[in-house]
């Protein structure tokens, strides 16, 4: 297949381990357990299947090769948070002339479907569990030469509803070590070597607001999605890192109106305050976006790892306060679950 308008679909059925690259175990596993599941469905046979119809033997096979892929899936070494689901992302890389794109989507379309902690899948909530999918979806751009974008979408109603506080109030011991996560997530892709774009399909609120900032671009839906920073409702103070962050990406005028009195925007109002590049509807937010990201791969003046080392040092000199806030250790504060200071709705209980 030639290169123009090649496209590769990795489907993360689980998180990825330490040995191998999520890509090589989305590819590898399920082969794997086919190759098991043929070899016992044949031994089988041998020994006393010949009352078995053709059809029935196919079936049978076919269930069994599926369960083996299941269980090749749960053997992929995760971390503890990740047990509780499997990782929903899909990365696609579409490759137009000599550059690539690579799409990550975040799948939540089924508004009815929810963690066993509770929260809604469609609201992609920041938890360890979302944190690992992104970063193995950036992995995975990293890894392939071809690619010089990443664009990053959702499904449903939401780009991002904020931090998970449900699943915080499951584990309020392990607080501190999501929000340690979450701004390393967002150091990473505010400096990330290639040009990024938020495909944004809908609300983008709190944690959600600072991860779709963090982006080099936005592109939004005109037809749904607010974007605000409720801390002043919630008694909540973002940290260090999240408040630099915001200061980073929006203009001055904003600040007072954005994080102190958590003002709600729309798309149009974010054009208007060029924090948003464009708003389209919705059908069209992914495809302007990778139009928007095509071009901008096509004003670079050299590829390879020379063009990720360039991109990745300007980023981090541009935005030297917001990073050092995000990755500084010493300087780390937590928003307070950890000592049981909020409640899973966000409210303070002070």
């Amino acid at each position: 297949m030639g290169s123009k308008g090649r496209r590769l679909l990795a489907c993360m059925g689980a998180a990825r381990g330490r040995k191998l690259s999520f890509r090589q175990q989305a590819q590898q596993a399920p082969a794997t357990a086919a190759r098991g599941a043929a070899e016992s469905s044949s031994s089988g046979e041998a020994s006393g299947g010949e009352q078995e119809s053709a059809a029935d033997g196919l079936r049978r096979r076919r269930g069994q090769e599926q369960e083996a892929e299941d269980e090749a899936v749960r053997q992929l070494p995760m971390r503890k948070s990740q047990r509780m689901s499997e990782v929903r992302v899909i990365v696609s890389t579409e490759v137009q002339g000599d550059g690539s794109v690579a799409v990550v989507k975040l799948l939540g379309g089924d508004a009815k479907e929810t963690f066993p902690w509770g929260t809604r899948v469609c609201e992609h909530r920041v938890n360890p569990h979302l944190i690992e999918s992104i970063d193995a979806a950036l992995d995975a751009a990293l890894a392939d030469e071809n690619v010089c974008a990443v664009v990053v979408t959702g499904e449903g109603k939401f780009f991002s509803n904020g931090m998970d506080l449900k699943w915080i109030d499951a584990n309020p011991a392990e607080a501190d070590e999501l929000q340690r996560n979450t701004e390393a997530l967002l150091a990473r892709i505010l400096t990330f070597p290639l040009p990024t774009i938020a495909a944004i399909n809908g609300h983008f609120c709190a944690a959600g607001a600072m991860l779709g900032l963090a982006f080099d671009y936005r592109i939004m839906n005109v037809e749904k999605g607010l974007f605000f920073v409720p801390a002043i409702d919630i008694g909540l103070v973002y940290s260090p890192g999240m408040t630099e962050l915001m200061k980073a990406k929006t203009p001055v005028h904003m600040h007072n109106d954005m994080i102190v009195y958590a003002k709600r925007y729309g798309a149009t109002d974010l054009v208007r305050e060029n924090v948003v590049v464009e708003a389209v509807k919705l059908v069209e937010v992914v495809s302007v976006s990778l139009q928007f990201a095509r071009e901008l791969v096509a004003k670079g003046r050299f590829k390879g790892p020379k063009y990720r080392e360039t991109m990745e040092s300007i980023k981090r000199r541009t935005y030297t306060t917001a990073y050092k806030a995000l990755t500084d250790e010493e300087s780390f504060q937590g928003l307070g679950f950890e000592d049981g200071t909020w409640d899973e709705s966000g409210k303070s209980k002070l």
